[in-house]
Protein backbone atom coordinates (compact mmCIF):
# COMPACT_ATOMS: atom_id res chain seq x y z
CA UNK A 1 0.00 0.00 0.00
CA UNK A 2 2.93 2.35 0.68
CA UNK A 3 4.04 2.02 -2.95
CA UNK A 4 0.69 3.42 -4.10
CA UNK A 5 1.03 6.45 -1.83
CA UNK A 6 4.41 7.60 -3.12
CA UNK A 7 4.21 10.94 -4.91
CA UNK A 8 5.12 10.93 -8.55
CA UNK A 9 7.36 13.64 -9.95
CA UNK A 10 4.62 15.39 -11.92
CA UNK A 11 2.01 16.19 -9.32
CA UNK A 12 0.02 15.02 -6.33
CA UNK A 13 -0.51 11.41 -5.54
CA UNK A 14 -3.25 9.73 -7.54
CA UNK A 15 -5.02 8.51 -4.40
CA UNK A 16 -5.30 12.10 -3.12
CA UNK A 17 -7.45 13.24 -6.04
CA UNK A 18 -10.66 11.44 -4.99
CA UNK A 19 -10.13 12.75 -1.44
CA UNK A 20 -9.84 16.31 -2.74
CA UNK A 21 -13.05 15.90 -4.79
CA UNK A 22 -14.84 14.57 -1.76
CA UNK A 23 -13.38 17.35 0.39
CA UNK A 24 -14.57 19.97 -2.09
CA UNK A 25 -18.08 18.53 -1.98
CA UNK A 26 -18.13 18.57 1.82
CA UNK A 27 -16.83 22.18 1.80
CA UNK A 28 -19.68 23.14 -0.54
CA UNK A 29 -22.26 21.57 1.78
CA UNK A 30 -20.82 23.40 4.80
CA UNK A 31 -20.63 26.75 2.98
CA UNK A 32 -24.24 26.38 1.85
CA UNK A 33 -25.34 26.21 5.48
CA UNK A 34 -23.00 28.96 6.71
CA UNK A 35 -23.41 31.64 4.05
CA UNK A 36 -26.34 34.08 4.30
CA UNK A 37 -29.33 33.66 1.99
CA UNK A 38 -28.52 36.76 -0.12
CA UNK A 39 -25.56 34.86 -1.59
CA UNK A 40 -27.95 32.40 -3.23
CA UNK A 41 -30.07 34.81 -5.25
CA UNK A 42 -30.24 34.38 -9.06
CA UNK A 43 -27.97 37.41 -9.61
CA UNK A 44 -25.17 35.71 -7.63
CA UNK A 45 -25.61 32.55 -9.65
CA UNK A 46 -25.39 34.61 -12.87
CA UNK A 47 -22.19 36.27 -11.68
CA UNK A 48 -20.70 32.88 -10.81
CA UNK A 49 -21.62 31.52 -14.25
CA UNK A 50 -20.11 34.58 -15.98
CA UNK A 51 -16.88 34.39 -13.96
CA UNK A 52 -16.62 30.64 -14.61
CA UNK A 53 -17.12 31.25 -18.35
CA UNK A 54 -14.49 33.99 -18.28
CA UNK A 55 -11.97 31.75 -16.50
CA UNK A 56 -12.61 28.93 -18.99
CA UNK A 57 -12.24 31.29 -21.95
CA UNK A 58 -8.97 32.67 -20.60
CA UNK A 59 -7.71 29.13 -19.94
CA UNK A 60 -8.53 28.15 -23.51
CA UNK A 61 -6.77 31.23 -24.88
CA UNK A 62 -3.66 30.61 -22.79
CA UNK A 63 -3.51 26.95 -23.84
CA UNK A 64 -3.98 27.99 -27.46
CA UNK A 65 -1.10 30.46 -27.23
CA UNK A 66 1.06 27.81 -25.57
CA UNK A 67 0.39 25.31 -28.36
CA UNK A 68 0.94 28.00 -31.00
CA UNK A 69 4.27 28.98 -29.46
CA UNK A 70 5.43 25.36 -29.27
CA UNK A 71 4.43 24.80 -32.90
CA UNK A 72 6.26 27.93 -34.05
CA UNK A 73 9.40 26.84 -32.18
CA UNK A 74 9.19 23.36 -33.68
CA UNK A 75 8.71 24.75 -37.19
CA UNK A 76 11.72 27.03 -36.76
CA UNK A 77 13.95 24.17 -35.63
CA UNK A 78 12.67 21.94 -38.43
CA UNK A 79 13.47 24.64 -40.98
CA UNK A 80 16.97 25.09 -39.53
CA UNK A 81 17.68 21.34 -39.70
CA UNK A 82 16.41 21.20 -43.28
CA UNK A 83 18.59 24.18 -44.27
CA UNK A 84 21.67 22.67 -42.63
CA UNK A 85 21.01 19.34 -44.36
CA UNK A 86 20.74 21.10 -47.69
CA UNK A 87 23.99 22.98 -47.04
CA UNK A 88 25.79 19.73 -46.17
CA UNK A 89 24.62 18.09 -49.40
CA UNK A 90 25.64 21.12 -51.46
CA UNK A 91 29.04 21.23 -49.71
CA UNK A 92 29.65 17.58 -50.49
CA UNK A 93 28.71 18.15 -54.14
CA UNK A 94 30.96 21.20 -54.42
CA UNK A 95 33.87 19.23 -52.98
CA UNK A 96 33.13 16.40 -55.40
CA UNK A 97 33.22 18.89 -58.28
CA UNK A 98 36.60 20.18 -57.06
CA UNK A 99 38.14 16.75 -57.49
CA UNK A 100 39.83 13.89 -55.71
CA UNK A 101 42.05 16.29 -53.73
CA UNK A 102 39.09 16.88 -51.42
CA UNK A 103 38.38 13.23 -50.57
CA UNK A 104 40.07 13.50 -47.15
CA UNK A 105 38.17 16.72 -46.44
CA UNK A 106 34.88 15.02 -47.32
CA UNK A 107 35.70 12.12 -44.98
CA UNK A 108 36.52 14.57 -42.19
CA UNK A 109 33.25 16.45 -42.73
CA UNK A 110 31.32 13.19 -42.64
CA UNK A 111 33.05 12.23 -39.38
CA UNK A 112 32.41 15.66 -37.85
CA UNK A 113 28.74 15.51 -38.77
CA UNK A 114 28.38 12.01 -37.34
CA UNK A 115 30.04 13.19 -34.12
CA UNK A 116 27.75 16.22 -33.97
CA UNK A 117 24.66 14.08 -34.49
CA UNK A 118 25.86 11.66 -31.81
CA UNK A 119 26.42 14.58 -29.42
CA UNK A 120 22.85 15.74 -29.83
CA UNK A 121 21.14 12.36 -30.31
CA UNK A 122 23.36 9.72 -28.62
CA UNK A 123 23.17 6.23 -30.10
CA UNK A 124 23.09 4.65 -26.63
CA UNK A 125 20.51 5.98 -24.16
CA UNK A 126 22.90 6.09 -21.22
CA UNK A 127 25.43 8.32 -22.98
CA UNK A 128 25.70 11.78 -21.52
CA UNK A 129 24.84 14.52 -24.01
CA UNK A 130 27.49 17.19 -24.55
CA UNK A 131 26.63 20.19 -26.66
CA UNK A 132 30.10 21.71 -26.92
CA UNK A 133 31.20 21.79 -30.55
CA UNK A 134 34.61 20.51 -31.46
CA UNK A 135 37.07 22.27 -33.72
CA UNK A 136 36.80 19.69 -36.53
CA UNK A 137 35.12 22.17 -38.84
CA UNK A 138 37.89 24.71 -38.18
CA UNK A 139 40.41 22.13 -39.41
CA UNK A 140 38.24 21.49 -42.47
CA UNK A 141 38.10 25.22 -43.15
CA UNK A 142 41.90 25.47 -42.89
CA UNK A 143 42.28 22.59 -45.36
CA UNK A 144 39.81 24.24 -47.75
CA UNK A 145 41.73 27.51 -47.59
CA UNK A 146 44.97 25.63 -48.30
CA UNK A 147 43.63 24.18 -51.57
CA UNK A 148 45.26 25.57 -54.71
CA UNK A 149 42.70 25.50 -57.55
CA UNK A 150 44.07 24.84 -61.02
CA UNK A 151 40.94 25.59 -63.07
CA UNK A 152 38.10 28.06 -62.87
CA UNK A 153 35.70 25.25 -61.92
CA UNK A 154 37.92 24.34 -58.99
CA UNK A 155 38.15 28.00 -57.96
CA UNK A 156 34.36 28.30 -58.01
CA UNK A 157 33.96 25.00 -56.10
CA UNK A 158 36.45 26.18 -53.46
CA UNK A 159 34.71 29.55 -53.02
CA UNK A 160 31.29 27.90 -52.89
CA UNK A 161 32.53 25.29 -50.40
CA UNK A 162 33.95 27.93 -48.08
CA UNK A 163 30.68 29.90 -48.23
CA UNK A 164 28.63 26.78 -47.44
CA UNK A 165 30.97 25.83 -44.59
CA UNK A 166 30.64 29.34 -43.12
CA UNK A 167 26.86 29.04 -43.40
CA UNK A 168 26.97 25.72 -41.53
CA UNK A 169 29.21 27.14 -38.82
CA UNK A 170 26.84 30.06 -38.30
CA UNK A 171 23.88 27.69 -38.01
CA UNK A 172 25.50 25.87 -35.11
Amino acid sequence: MAAFREANEFGPRKLDRPRSYFGGGILGIVLRRVLPAEHFVPESETVIKLVTGFVMTMTGMILGMLVSSAKASYDGQKLLVAQMSSDVILLDRALTVYGSETDTIRVQIRGALEAAADRVWPSTPSTRVTLHPEDAMDRVEAQLNALQPKTSNQAYAKTHSIALLNSLQQSN
